[in-house]
Parts: structure tokens; C-alpha cells; sequence
């Protein structure tokens, strides 16, 4: 196994444990995720006539939401620790440090998701419960882009003193077009049943993760660097 796995796979490995004994994110993600699924259903967005529509919109914006809470916290966890200004110093460990975060963020914001994905559906397109295997395609391919897009920008901002409002100021105006895309593929899925006539949609999500990877890893460099 090469130097990188090895790096990669111990900060993972070091940032779940200490998540699994503390629980601090998965538990107010989870509560987070319960309240905004609860708020939707008493907007009125659980009608009949609305429902299935409005149910990819509630996904997608419950992810954004969620993923913010995950994403100041778990960056900020190290900050506060110290743990961040002792990993810098290790040779040649931005890149295993950059792949792991967004890998730890991603497992947990695909955790609380195997919760809110099924839960939204039951309760705004129970019809649809058939398709929720089909939807994990567009689900994850958007996690993801999510998932690096957030890490990057809670890394560079968790040095400021306002960080927890800037960075939902910064991210969500940037995973607009992301966002947009998993909402129309959704929304195309629980209509059809299928991903025919979505390529576009997933391929504009492919293409937006791409970019934020490529980007934002030099981003993430330079706000470890200059931390």
C-alpha cells in the first residue's frame, strides 16, 4: 500500500473513531435533518397535489443544510484540538489530508442520508419508495461534488471568527448549479422511473465535481498553508 493510502486511510480511520465515541455530528445532523423534514411536512409541502413535486426540492435542501453542520464541524474539531497544526508538519500529507476529509464528510453526510432519503420519499412520494435504488445514482454523484466543494471552503474559512455564517454565505450561492441539476434528475426519476432524459443533468453534476476537485484542492493547500 502506498504512502498516500496509508495517510488517507489512518486520518479516516482517526476521524471516524473519534466521531463513533463522541457522536457530536451524526447527532445534531440527524436532529437537524428531523426538524427540517418536520417544518416541510407542516409548510404544507406534504399535499397531495404538491407533494411528489416539491419532494426533490426537500431532498436537496435538507442535504445542503445538513452538509453545512458537517462540514464546520468536523474541520473545526481539529482546529480546536490542535490536531491540524500537528498534521501540516508531516511531509507530503496535504493530499491525503484533503482526500480523507472530504471522504469523512462524505460517510457521514451518506449516513444521515440512508435516514433522510428513504424518510423524504415515505413521507412526500410514498408511490416512488420503487425507485429509491435508481435515485442513489444521482444522490451520491451530488454528495459528492457537495462534499468537496464544502470541505474546501470550511478548511479555508474555519480561521475566521464568524466562519459558522460565512459558510453557508459562500457555499450555497457556489452549488447552485449542483444543486439545481440533482433536483431536475430527482424530480425526472420520481416521475419516469428512470434516468433516460437526466443524462444532461448528470453529466452537468460530473462535470461540476471535476472542477470543484481539481480547484479545490489547490484551495485547500493554500488555506492549510496560511492557516
Amino acid at each position: 500500500m502506498s504512502r498516500f493510502l496509508k495517510q488517507t486511510s489512518a486520518l479516516v480511520g482517526r476521524d471516524l473513531r473519534i466521531e463513533l465515541r463522541s457522536l457530536e455530528v451524526l447527532l445534531s445532523a440527524t436532529l437537524f435533518a428531523i426538524v427540517l423534514i418536520t417544518l416541510f411536512v407542516f409548510s404544507g409541502f406534504a399535499e397531495a397535489r404538491i407533494a411528489e413535486t416539491a419532494a426533490g426540492g426537500v431532498l436537496w435542501v435538507s442535504i445542503a443544510f445538513v452538509g453545512t453542520v458537517i462540514f464546520g464541524r468536523t474541520i473545526q474539531r481539529d482546529r480546536e484540538s490542535g490536531i491540524l497544526d500537528a498534521l501540516v508538519l508531516v511531509p507530503g500529507v496535504v493530499n491525503a489530508l484533503f482526500v480523507s476529509r472530504i471522504a469523512t464528510n462524505l460517510i457521514l453526510l451518506v449516513a444521515i442520508e440512508v435516514l433522510l432519503l428513504p424518510a423524504s420519499l415515505l413521507v412526500f412520494a410514498p408511490d416512488a419508495l420503487a425507485h429509491l435504488p435508481l435515485l442513489l445514482i444521482p444522490v451520491l454523484l451530488g454528495t459528492t461534488g457537495f462534499c468537496v466543494l464544502g470541505t474546501v471552503l470550511a478548511a479555508s474559512l474555519s480561521a475566521s471568527s464568524i466562519r459558522d455564517v460565512l459558510l453557508p454565505i459562500v457555499l450555497f450561492p457556489l452549488c447552485i448549479p449542483l444543486m439545481i441539476a440533482g433536483v431536475q434528475t430527482t424530480r425526472h426519476v420520481l416521475a419516469s422511473g428512470t434516468l433516460q432524459g437526466a443524462v444532461d443533468w448528470l453529466a452537468m453534476m460530473a462535470a461540476f465535481n471535476v472542477t470543484f476537485a481539481v480547484l479545490g484542492r489547490w484551495l485547500f493547500a493554500e488555506s492549510i498553508d496560511h492557516r
